[in-house]
């Protein structure tokens, strides 16, 4: 975790799941999977939020892109195991069974439901995505985390987005139309919907100035293509669960060790 990031594993204990703001039945509002456990590093309870170490160095870059404009990420969730995602993509299913409105949300031309929630083994499984958000640091201050000062956030305020998080449909969108998540260049070329928001464009700005790509159907996600194509074939499928934080305060002799060597 990087100290001076909020997070706000959702998804523990209030899942915001909805689909053209409907309530996703089994979903909306429930705890969905347990991520929380005493930090050692920071000396307090935190959410866990496990993610590739080669994507967590871009995610502290990115942090400090953003904390040098007055802003701060806020980080909802990074793994997700493999039968949550699969209970989202069933719950969607079925809701979109019953209610036309939700359909037509994720199946409008050119997009399909695997936009908004993926059938196979999606990039929250193999630890290379992200979701997040943007605020505007009010107050900042400084902590000790072992040998080390850092920054605080001691207040904020959420910036306003196109839609809430885990909004699944095209009210989300990014872009106009899909591109493929693992192109790194040809996002750049695409329209974006004229929904996204200022906070919406300095957090993809951020993102993927530290080496992120975005994801064309939702606003909040951002995948890092580097480490996923450096995994290949060993990247995980997420058939598991993280219950422990396993980590300890840094001290300046290891860190000063690991940089020069």
């Amino acid at each position: 975790m990087v100290p001076s990031i909020i997070y706000d594993h959702t998804n523990s204990y209030n899942a915001q799941f909805k689909s053209s703001y409907v309530d996703i039945p089994e979903l909306t509002g429930q705890a969905l999977y347990e991520m929380i456990d005493y930090n050692n590093r920071l000396d307090e309870e935190t959410y866990i939020m496990p993610i590739l170490y080669q994507t967590a160095k871009k995610v502290y870059d990115a942090q400090q892109i953003a904390l040098q404009n007055g802003e701060s990420l806020i980080v909802y969730e990074t793994f997700r195991p493999r039968d949550v995602q699969l209970l989202v993509n069933e719950a969607l299913a079925d809701l979109a069974e019953s209610n036309d409105v939700v359909k037509a949300g994720i199946t409008k031309e050119p997009w399909s439901m695997t936009w908004f929630i993926n059938t196979n083994v999606s990039n929250h499984q193999r630890g290379v995505a992200i979701d997040l958000s943007l605020v505007r640091v009010d107050e900042l201050s400084e902590r000790i985390v072992g040998d080390y000062h850092v920054p605080k956030v001691l207040d904020y305020t959420p910036y306003e987005m196109q839609t809430p998080l885990h909004e699944l449909s095209i009210n989300s969108a990014m872009f106009t139309k899909p591109i493929a998540s693992k192109d790194q260049e040809g996002w750049k070329k695409m329209e974006v919907s004229s929904a996204v928001t200022e906070p919406a464009l300095r957090l993809q700005e951020y993102m993927t100035e530290a080496g992120f790509t975005p994801l064309a159907s939702e606003w909040w996600h951002f995948n890092d293509v580097d480490a996923l194509n450096s995994i290949g074939e060993k990247a995980g499928t997420g058939k598991f669960r993280i219950t422990q934080s396993l980590n300890r305060p840094p001290k300046w002799e290891e860190v000063r060790t690991i940089t020069t060597e």
